[in-house]
């Protein structure tokens, strides 16, 4: 207990010294620095780390559930599909399940429009999704979701 007191005599000590014999704006920077690196470590942390975990959050509730069954890299698509699905739905575990049709695919507008061939056309590679409206308002709420169409 003694060393202890001590240690904290000593520290205040080196504090006070520190603090009579600098200049005032060296010591106003060096506890603004402090500041900044204890708001760093404690707060912003906490905020990048509950942006990874509502994001993760959010992708399981909106769009994955727990389960994602996927198809294998070099296969468009997932053989006996029909027997998975009849599995699940049979398993006492699962609540509900929704099945997806993904394609990838190239959008284009106004393909008419374009006089010349050197014209950059509008178009976009991007995902297509097609759904099941009922078995995914069952495992998403997507139709809470939606606002129109």
């Amino acid at each position: 207990m003694k060393r202890l007191s001590n240690l904290i005599k000593t520290g205040w000590f080196l504090s006070l010294a520190q603090i009579k014999r600098s200049n005032i704006w060296t010591t106003f920077l060096i506890i603004f620095i402090m500041t900044l690196t204890f708001l760093n470590l404690s707060f912003v942390s906490g905020v990048l780390l509950g942006l990874v975990e509502g994001s993760a959050d959010a992708f399981q509730r909106q769009y994955s559930g727990d389960v994602l069954i996927k198809n294998l890299e070099n296969k468009n698509f997932i053989k006996n599909n029909e027997g998975i699905i009849k599995y699940l739905n049979n398993l006492n575990e699962v609540e509900a399940s929704s099945s997806r049709f993904i394609s990838s695919n190239l959008i284009e507008a106004n393909y008419r429009t374009n006089t010349s061939p050197y014209d950059k056309p509008d178009s976009i590679y991007t995902q297509v999704v097609g759904i099941n409206p009922k078995d995914e308002a069952l495992v998403t709420n997507l139709d809470q979701r939606l606002i129109e169409g």
